[in-house]
């Protein structure tokens, strides 16, 4: 458990993991001070970047943030496993293409943007096939 003033399991759990600051950035796409600061708990963990940094580590989300445990496994959910999928994919795709390190961690906060803002954009689907449509007016 993380001592500093902000106290969290991320150092345990990376150390568990074995993955080092800037590996777990580049994949989370962050910068390596923000982890470090994270791990030596200097700043708070928010929970929502708790959840996505759990995938990786494979902890959940409230074990990051030192929450009580309801004796259950925590799982990600559809989304966040998708997410984390995703990411993993466009990583190896973009290494595969030549993309170094350093160009790598400058990209991915850019599409984590990028989605991020297309989510907030995008309605919510309400499978609206299930409900009835209003008949409209033929034209004669």
């Amino acid at each position: 458990m993380t001592k500093g003033k902000f106290p969290n399991g991320l150092r345990k759990a990376m150390d568990a993991k074995k993955i080092g600051l800037t590996e777990l950035a580049n994949l989370v796409g962050t910068a390596k001070q923000n982890i470090e600061r994270w791990a030596n708990g200097e700043r708070a963990l928010k929970p929502d970047m708790a959840a996505k940094l759990a995938p990786f580590l494979d902890v959940s989300a409230s074990q990051l943030l030192l929450l009580p445990d309801d004796g259950r496994p925590s799982e990600p959910s559809k989304e966040e496993k998708m997410e984390a999928d995703a990411l993993a994919s466009l990583r190896a795709a973009l290494v595969a293409y030549g993309v170094d390190k350093r160009q790598l961690a400058t990209l991915l906060p850019v599409i984590d943007t990028f989605v991020t803002k297309a989510k907030q954009a995008q309605p919510e689907q309400t499978g609206s096939r299930d409900r009835p449509q209003p008949a409209t007016p033929r034209r004669a």
